[in-house]
């Protein structure tokens, strides 16, 4: 197997991986509960690591969508966007969206 399609296939796996994780946080922090900062780290964590990850394998829309998504996580955690269900499905939509384009 090329390099190439290697680099693309874990790129693949894990954008996968980090996606699921961050659906997760963002509904827990939907539904309240526990301090929402070790979310936000989570979320910010993620979207960096997808950034990343897709800029590396020349994937530059998905590049560009991970970082508006880092850039929404950022204002929420710090109070600058309210983390109310509207914002939260439209964040949900934009992580389908990034998993689309990876399929």
């Amino acid at each position: 197997m090329p390099a190439e399609s290697t680099k693309s296939n874990q790129f693949v796996v894990e954008a996968r991986e980090h996606l699921a994780g961050m659906t997760a946080a963002l509904i827990a922090i939907e539904r309240g509960g526990k301090d929402p900062r070790a979310y936000f780290e989570q979320l910010l964590r993620s979207a960096h690591s997808i950034k990343g990850g897709a800029g590396f394998i020349g994937r530059h829309k998905i590049e560009q969508l991970a970082h508006l998504i880092k850039t929404a996580f950022e204002n929420m955690r710090d109070g600058r966007i309210a983390a109310t269900p509207e914002a939260i499905d439209r964040l949900l939509g934009a992580l389908d969206r990034i998993g689309g384009m990876i399929d």
